[in-house]
């Protein structure tokens, strides 16, 4: 499982104040959830409710690797042992080293932490119901 084509990284993520390390191959925090094909990630994101969902992905090992590669078809991804998922209003996420980072699918450079707030009724979105 060492040579598994997937780097980790030593994170600390604080979700609300509750902090938490982990050993990730990275880190997805949204408001709404993000399309892939039929799929959408993370799976109970939902832009009313006003919450980021904080997905920590991991691959130590084969087991870990194949669920992470099959996340968008788990049907009960609390099933899925390659993703954890938080909830909060506001999410620090922390790293020794300064690792790539994207804000709405833009690369905005290699930093080593990303603070995330929700601001509620600062910007009207429209949602589908």
């Amino acid at each position: 499982t060492q040579n598994l084509p997937l780097d980790h990284h030593d994170f600390e993520i604080e979700i609300d104040g509750h902090r938490v390390r982990e050993r990730a191959v990275g880190i997805h925090v949204a408001n709404f959830g993000t399309r892939a094909g039929p799929f959408m990630l993370p799976p109970m994101a939902d832009g009313r409710d006003g919450l980021l969902d904080v997905v920590i992905m991991r691959a130590h090992g084969l087991e870990e690797f194949f669920n992470l590669l099959a996340t968008p078809i788990i049907p009960d991804q609390r099933m899925n042992k390659a993703v954890r998922f938080e909830r909060g209003r506001r999410v620090e996420v922390r790293s020794v080293e300064s690792l790539p980072v994207q804000v709405d699918g833009e690369d905005c450079g290699d930093h080593p932490g990303l603070h995330c707030e929700i601001d509620p009724a600062v910007l009207p979105v429209l949602v589908p119901s």
